[in-house]
């Protein structure tokens, strides 16, 4: 039999200086089952130019490769680019704002990105939703759609000792930490930094030994841990979610969560 070949087209993070991890360790469970895997990143989701050189790049990749499955890992523009410039079959996962509800940018940007999410489900020959809320709002080929939430790496998140972890991040033994994980700077408003912001000036006026770490999404995933395990809670403020890894990542290392009510959220913390 011969070897399944799969060609992931993933989002490049402006600013980002590789894959994103839970990217990585979907690709990297892969190639351990045997799977032979490739990855495109897609340049940019907003330049014509950038997009049409993508464009002719990915037509001779697919040609030089044939995969057997082209997994588009996003929705909107990346899931759209997928479906227009291929016919192999199509695996398409949905993570979050590329189906919720997002009222940050232009309204006729909103909108046709997410008919470029509807159109890209309709074409698509399967479909992952990283959670039950996101699967319903697909408008088409909801028999086509799994639910599978992101897995984290168990062996990564592991409790450690507070001030270890402290001490390994050069960060004062002493004091309350609050742990925000804002992303990239295009994800702070969908993420709801200033709400975070707004709260945590609050919690200073009580409690003026308390600090509030932000992730901005330049961190590398293997420091991630011991931020998690330095913190006193971790802090979600987003309107709407998809299946957040930083979630389970936080519970993996007992820490508490205090989160905006989010369907998404509830239902990893009532599983867990």
């Amino acid at each position: 039999m011969s070897q399944i070949k799969v060609l992931y087209v993933i989002p490049k993070n402006p600013g980002a200086y590789r894959i994103s991890s839970f990217y990585q360790r979907e690709v990297e469970s892969l190639a351990e089952l045997g799977v032979e895997t490739h990855v495109f990143m897609l340049r940019s989701r907003t330049s014509p130019r950038v997009l049409a050189a993508d464009w002719l790049h990915f037509r001779r990749i697919v040609s030089e490769i044939n995969p057997d499955i082209v997994h588009a890992q996003y929705g909107t523009m990346t899931a759209f680019f997928t479906t227009c410039a291929t016919l192999k079959p199509i695996v398409t996962t949905f993570r979050g704002s590329d189906l919720n509800p997002v009222t940050v940018g232009h309204p006729l940007r909103l909108f046709l990105s997410r008919l470029m999410s509807q159109f890209a489900a309709w074409r698509a020959s399967a479909i992952v939703c990283v959670s039950g809320q996101l699967k319903k709002r697909l408008w088409s080929n909801t028999d086509r759609a799994a639910v599978l939430t992101n897995g984290i790496d168990l062996k990564l998140f592991v409790p450690m000792k507070k001030v270890e972890a402290r001490r390994a991040l050069n960060m004062p033994e002493q004091g309350y930490r609050v742990l925000f994980n804002a992303g990239a700077l295009e994800h702070h408003k969908i993420k709801r930094l200033d709400l975070a912001e707004a709260a945590f000036a609050l919690l200073k006026n009580a409690l003026p030994d308390v600090h509030l770490d932000i992730l901005r999404g330049q961190i590398s995933a293997e420091d991630i841990p011991l931020h998690i395990n330095a913190a006193d809670c971790l802090l979600l403020t987003s309107d709407h979610e998809g299946s957040p890894s930083m979630v389970k990542e936080a519970m993996a290392c007992n820490l508490p969560v205090i989160s905006m009510i989010s369907d998404s959220i509830l239902g990893i913390l009532r599983k867990n």
